[in-house]
């Protein structure tokens, strides 16, 4: 997966001992990654841009936009700057694109059950 981040700046590698955001776990490849890179921002892959939120700003930064309060079971943990949100619903173990506009279910992206799923995805276009 490192060839999707050569554009990528990513923070300094982190030992966060966090494991959840609001009582629902981080998926352990997500953790991996963000344990050795601990967010960042920049181009991915060809044709997508992200910025991955600092694992000890999780909890904030998804209580400042009021996650919790209009999106059950899904917390925030990055976003491509231009409309769209990233996150991840533990329940399903899935990975998925948001527009902050319409946080009904049935608007929501749904992209994988694993973190270079959900890259590859955001790279191809599908979100």
């Amino acid at each position: 997966m490192n060839d999707m981040f050569t554009e990528f700046e990513f923070d300094p590698p982190t030992d966060c001992d966090i494991t959840q955001v609001h009582g629902m776990p981080l998926p352990r490849d997500y953790l991996e990654f963000m344990h050795a890179h601990n967010g960042g921002e920049g181009a991915v892959g060809e044709n997508a841009y992200l910025q991955l939120v600092p694992l000890e700003e999780l909890e904030q930064f998804n209580l400042d936009y009021n996650i919790f309060e209009y999106l059950d079971g899904i917390y925030i943990f990055g976003t491509d700057l231009g409309g769209s949100l990233f996150g991840y619903k533990p329940e399903t173990q899935t990975y998925c694109a948001i527009d902050p506009c319409s946080v009904d279910e049935q608007d929501i992206f749904w992209a994988g059950n694993d973190f270079e799923g959900f890259i590859r995805a955001l790279d191809d276009d599908n979100l």
